[in-house]
């Protein structure tokens, strides 16, 4: 099969553009810097099959995405089975204290270059349906795209954007032979962290925020050090969802995605709620005091 999956130069991406590529398929990697970085991050084993192909896809670029249809039209005659949307990132942090200009290019890189890239490739995963095969767009949400959380807000609002039209997508690309599934992972180890964009807040003007931010970010670091699942799991999950003939729509996977999911499915909102701000302050507000 020929697939593209974004965000390739780290965690899931990265592992499952290896897994993909190892099992006989043809891989092109998006990330940042296209062929130059990506023979630098890849292994001589990978780029020796000579099925790895790179493009620079800056996600917050229109024009870069535009070059997209025009790539897989002359390097895999216009066919694409399947569309991985993996790339992204966290603005954290109090929704009071961030600029619109953060929000929007949280939803940018999120949520519309996702949506773009879906329009984009749309001809081409609808050519490989014509041609017999099994197109399939695989969104990698999040839990964060079913459950809100504190400092998460922007964040929560680009996945659950991303939840939405994909569920809107299921209806309307199966007259096509489309189909469409959602991965909501949990906490895993894939450097996600260091990547968060946090929001400023000015001691001076907010010192409660300015306080409980620091906080935040000490214990998401600590957590992030200490916690979390193979992201392996979900690499090989990307897999399946990728080879299987038919995929469902949504699939959670990590413990404390299942726990939140469960939560969500079972306890009054009032009363989950109740519960989960108990946690994020026992777990990511408490006083760094208590932590040496």
């Amino acid at each position: 099969m020929k697939i593209l999956i974004t965000g390739a130069s780290r965690g899931f991406g990265k592992q499952a553009a290896e897994a993909l590529l190892f099992r006989g398929h043809e891989v092109l990697a998006a990330l940042r810097g296209g062929e130059g970085r990506g023979r630098m991050l890849f292994s001589s084993e990978a780029l020796a099959t000579g099925r790895l192909h790179f493009i620079d896809l800056p996600l917050e670029s229109p024009e870069a995405l535009a070059r997209l249809p025009g790539w897989v039209a002359s390097n895999w005659g216009g066919r694409l089975d399947v569309l991985i949307n993996n790339a992204g990132y966290g603005l954290m942090g109090p929704l009071e204290h961030q600029t619109d200009a953060q929000v929007r290019a949280q939803m940018e890189v999120n949520f519309f270059a996702p949506l773009a890239l879906v329009r984009l490739c749309l001809p081409s995963l609808k050519r490989s349906a014509a041609m017999g095969g099994r197109p399939r767009i695989i969104n990698i949400s999040s839990i964060a795209g079913l459950v809100s959380f504190p400092y998460y807000g922007a964040y929560n609002a680009s996945k659950f954007a991303l939840e939405a039209v994909s569920e809107a997508m299921v209806y309307e690309l199966s007259p096509f032979g489309v189909q469409v599934a959602l991965i909501e992972p949990g906490g895993f180890k894939t450097g996600f962290n260091d990547s968060v964009e946090f929001t400023e807040v000015h001691p001076e003007r907010d010192p409660v925020s300015a306080a409980r931010l620091e906080r935040f970010k000490h214990n998401l670091a600590r957590k992030g050090s200490l916690f979390g699942d193979d992201p392996a799991r979900v690499s090989r999950l990307i897999v399946k969802l990728s080879e299987q003939r038919k995929v469902g729509l949504r699939h959670v996977i990590g413990r404390d995605a299942w726990a939140m999911r469960v939560l969500q499915r079972l306890l009054p909102d009032s009363w989950r709620i109740r519960f989960e701000t108990v946690f994020f302050e026992r777990v990511f507000f408490r006083s760094t005091q208590t932590l040496r």
